[in-house]
């Protein structure tokens, strides 16, 4: 299988922000894209969040197509500089391991999806002023508050990529955490977290290449996107019922035996 064909399928299914706005300034320069580096060639996949220096958290969905070893060689950290190809600015970084949460499972079978859509990645170091923070307070406890969702996906509601998305700053969204459609739930066997775009910017919504991309509470990240429900109201996973495991594979999957500094989590 050709390079140009094997990257082709992996950018299939994959969930920019619809309507959304610029990001500006280095206050969120943690939020990093996934992309598919080959043969000097870029495609943005999805959207993730720099804990550290080597570790990553975005969503389980979008690591599926790269678990072979044929496929993780292609997978990069692209970060800092989203108007200039990374070819050019150097700014990538090589994604070396995926961590896929072990109860992660997604299935359509009997009109019933069950996911833990959360996954971490270990990438060869990448050295920014900020790193992502996470908010341990229980998700539920958020309802009615305003969020901040951040993304590196479409910008139209087509299914490919143009050149301007690709070439274009991370986009962000404002919204207010709501209890989600009951109908929705009750195919969904995991908690997730909903939020519903402003009456003024109605048409904000995620949207292809913004899965994994951070939910963010004052400073803090809450969750990371998954889907987009059939009432367009964008969803997350939440982060506090995963903190342990997310703490235990940064502090025990280090490939040189080392702890990493996770004070800041």
């Amino acid at each position: 299988m050709n390079n140009q064909k094997l990257v082709s399928q992996m950018n299939s299914g994959v969930l920019r922000i619809i309507d959304g706005d610029e990001v500006a300034g280095n206050d969120y320069d943690y939020v990093v894209l996934l992309a598919a580096i080959y043969d000097g060639q870029v495609q943005r996949q999805c959207t993730a969040s720099l804990l550290s220096s080597k570790w990553g958290l975005t969503a389980a969905h979008c690591l599926e197509s790269y678990l072979h070893p044929e496929g993780l060689k292609f997978l990069y950290i692209w970060y800092c500089n989203f108007t200039i190809s990374p070819v050019h600015t150097k700014f990538y970084s090589k994604v070396l391991e995926l961590f896929i949460h072990p109860h992660y499972l997604f299935s359509h079978n009997n009109h019933k999806i069950e996911l833990n859509d959360i996954a971490l990645v270990r990438v060869k170091d990448v050295f920014l002023v900020n790193y992502g923070k996470l908010l341990a307070t229980d998700y539920q406890a958020v309802l009615g508050h305003e969020v901040t969702s951040i993304g590196g996906g479409q910008m139209e509601q087509n299914e490919k990529f143009s050149l301007q998305d690709e070439l274009r700053p991370l986009q962000y969204f404002k919204g207010v955490v709501i209890t989600c459609d009951k109908s929705y739930l009750d195919k969904i066997s995991y908690p997730l977290i909903c939020v519903a775009s402003k009456c003024s910017r109605k048409t904000q919504m995620g949207h292809y290449g913004d899965s994994g991309g951070p939910l963010i509470h004052g400073s803090k990240i809450i969750g990371i996107l998954v889907t987009v429900t059939p009432s367009h109201i964008t969803a997350y996973v939440p982060l506090s019922p995963y903190l342990h495991w997310i703490w235990y594979v940064i502090n025990t999957k280090s490939s040189d035996g080392s702890h990493n500094n996770t004070d800041h989590l």
